[in-house]
């Protein structure tokens, strides 16, 4: 299964990394993605650039999201 995670690089984010690493079977199936912090193996993604994020999803075509991005300020 192919799991993209938003606000990987937040606490809950990196949390989650580990919890569905075994759900998506296989590092390259689990897409975790950052808009600042980005450190390997984060993809970019920047949520308010509507193009940005359908490009991703086309690119990516995941089975499941999982939202975990938040505003902090």
């Amino acid at each position: 299964m192919k799991i993209l995670l938003t606000g990987a690089s937040g606490l809950l984010g990196r949390s989650l990394m580990h919890c569905l690493a075994p759900l998506a079977g296989a590092p390259a199936n689990l897409i975790g993605t950052a808009h600042t912090r980005l450190k390997a193996p984060l993809q970019r993604l920047d949520l308010t650039d509507a193009a940005a994020v359908r490009q991703a999803f086309a690119a990516w075509r995941p089975d499941l999201v999982v939202h975990a991005a938040a505003e902090r300020r």
